[in-house]
């Protein structure tokens, strides 16, 4: 600390020269009474000479000397002791020390926001804080035994810590089954010293465990800690520890798990179908669940909306009776709980895949009689091979049909004679198939 000590040296004579030394603290080595500024920050006093030599106008010489003795200022303390109020209708009562006191100190208290019970003139104190008070907060200064007061005040502010913790959503990340997306919300968190816990179990089973932290004014959390959403259902749960040290949590929310099952056809209009089915999402109320599928890599589209109680949708690979063309080989479902909010909130499943080899299947016989069976030379998944061409000969090998990605459409048109047909089907990477057909009428 910097202390001013009182003027060194005696009036000035006239004509009189001066030098002081050491000069360092003063504020002139000239002057025949310069101001001493001292700096101990050794906690105990410390003691200075100063010595001065005195010129006459005649050259004749003298000199002295001054003790002066720097005590220490008191240093800048922390209080110690409560620092939450966790019930805003409720009075308190704390105990309030000084860390590192002296013990030949004195210490000057002041609280703002209630009373001094106890303590004024020690290092510790007892402060009763008053009902609905605005504000809340206690100082102290320091009066060291040798009599110097500390400039610095130490304070302690109490603050106010009402904090709840809600747990909004627990959703699969629509980019990534190895990553969970929560959503929470820490109201009146501003004030809360610690850190929001994230606890997570494989749904039913085992003890929650810690798989992160974040703070309470965040409101999302993504967890990637060894997570599998294709393979489990995850139940989360949040805690959070207010200033008082009372734990609150939340509600457990439990993530949907989407399995889904393909079951290959025998051909025809029959390519297949996938059996879907999924746990109930926990979280919020419920309201349904939209079943989306993605073939390809193409965008994903809704396939269904189901009430809350339906856990399971069965659906054709293509369009049974209609069509001998699956649906894709790589299909990616999805599942999304929505909420019966007026803005419902959602929550992912996982995606889930399956895959169809949807071969190329022909046939020898066609019979066009207008019974939309056998109608037309068809070719099973034909659709789901783009760039093919398909050449169509008579038993003289004279071409009568020719195009590029066959629609199975030929064979019903009525210039088309019964008889035996020889076609050339060539795939774009190249491949081809030969092959006959009979047209019978």
């Amino acid at each position: 600390m910097r202390r001013p000590a009182r003027d060194a040296g005696a009036p000035a004579q006239p004509g009189f020269t001066y030098a002081w030394t050491p000069a360092a603290g003063l504020s002139s080595a000239t002057a025949a009474q310069p101001v001493y500024t001292a700096a101990n920050t050794t906690g105990a006093p410390i003691v200075v000479k100063l010595r001065v030599t005195g010129t006459s106008p005649q050259g004749c010489a003298g000199r002295d000397s001054v003790l002066i003795t720097v005590n220490p200022l008191p240093l800048q303390r922390t209080i110690n002791g409560p620092a939450f109020i966790c019930d805003s209708s409720q009075a308190f009562t704390g105990t309030y020390t000084v860390a590192g006191a002296s013990a030949t100190a004195t210490y000057q208290w002041a609280v703002v926001g209630g009373t001094l019970i106890s303590g004024q003139g020690t290092a510790q104190v007892t402060v009763f804080f008053t009902l609905g008070a605005l504000s809340r907060s206690l100082s102290v200064v320091e009066t060291s035994a040798f009599g110097c007061t500390g400039t610095a005040v130490s304070s302690l502010n109490i603050l106010l810590d009402q904090p709840s913790i809600n747990l909004t959503t627990a959703s699969v990340d629509a980019a990534s089954n190895a990553r969970i997306l929560l959503t929470f919300s820490v109201p009146n968190g501003t004030n809360t010293p610690n850190q929001v816990q994230v606890l997570r179990r494989v749904a039913g089973t085992g003890a929650f465990a810690v798989v992160g932290t974040v703070g309470p004014t965040a409101t999302t959390y993504a967890d990637a800690n060894a997570v599998d959403a294709s393979a489990n259902s995850y139940e989360y749960q949040l805690t959070i520890a207010n200033g008082c040290g009372t734990v609150l949590t939340t509600a457990v929310a439990q993530t949907v798990r989407l399995q889904a099952t393909a079951t290959a056809g025998a051909g025809g209009f029959s390519q297949g179908s996938v059996a879907l089915r999924w746990n109930p999402y926990v979280g919020f109320s419920v309201s349904g669940y939209r079943v989306y599928r993605r073939l390809d890599g193409a965008p994903a589209v809704l396939l269904a909306t189901v009430p809350a109680t339906t856990l399971a949708y069965t659906l054709s690979n293509g369009a049974p009776e209609t069509s001998s063309d699956g649906a894709g080989f790589a299909q990616n479902f999805r599942v999304i709980a929505f909420s019966t909010d007026a803005t419902p909130l959602l929550s992912n499943s996982n995606e889930a895949l399956v895959s169809f080899a949807n071969p190329l299947a022909f046939y020898n016989i066609i019979t066009p009689n207008g019974d939309n069976r056998n109608d037309r030379l068809v070719i099973d998944n034909v659709a789901l091979y783009p760039g093919n061409s398909l050449t169509i000969f008579n038993r003289w090998g004279r071409e009568v049909y020719a195009t590029t990605n066959y629609q199975n459409t030929w064979g019903d048109a009525p210039d088309v004679a019964p008889g035996k047909y020889y076609y050339l089907f060539k795939l774009a990477d190249g491949s081809s198939t030969k092959g006959w057909v009979e047209v019978v009428k």
